[in-house]
């Protein structure tokens, strides 16, 4: 088990770059960085329920996450659960909640807090 932080800052709507940090990162139980694409995206009341590949950089493979999305008055907040992944992270397991800043010169940056299990 280990705590982990790490943003996506889409270049659009749906696709971009990411940067974790933390325990998660330095125990290898996921890449530093890498390009993150939304895979999914369906508007729902309130907000989207969104899934998105992680693709790590460093050729290490992807992990899948899903976000349950609430909009609010300043952005948007969810929870996440890791769903799946290939290589090293087949067995990744884990969950957290996150924040989403307002779309500054057309990006979004999302903020994800939690824990994460090695598979």
């Amino acid at each position: 088990t280990s705590d982990m932080t790490y943003s996506d800052v889409p270049g659009g709507h749906s696709y971009g770059t990411f940067e974790a940090t933390g325990p998660a990162v330095t125990r290898h139980l996921i890449c530093p960085t890498g390009d993150v694409r939304d895979i999914y995206l369906n508007q729902v009341e309130g907000g989207w329920d969104v899934v998105k590949a992680f693709v790590c950089a460093d050729g290490s493979q992807t992990f899948i996450v899903r976000l349950q999305v609430k909009v609010i008055d300043n952005g948007e907040t969810f929870t996440w659960t890791v769903t799946g992944g290939s290589g090293p992270y087949r067995g990744l397991s884990g969950s957290g909640s996150g924040t989403s800043t307002l779309w500054v010169n057309g990006q979004l940056t999302n903020t994800y807090t939690g824990t994460l299990v090695g598979g």
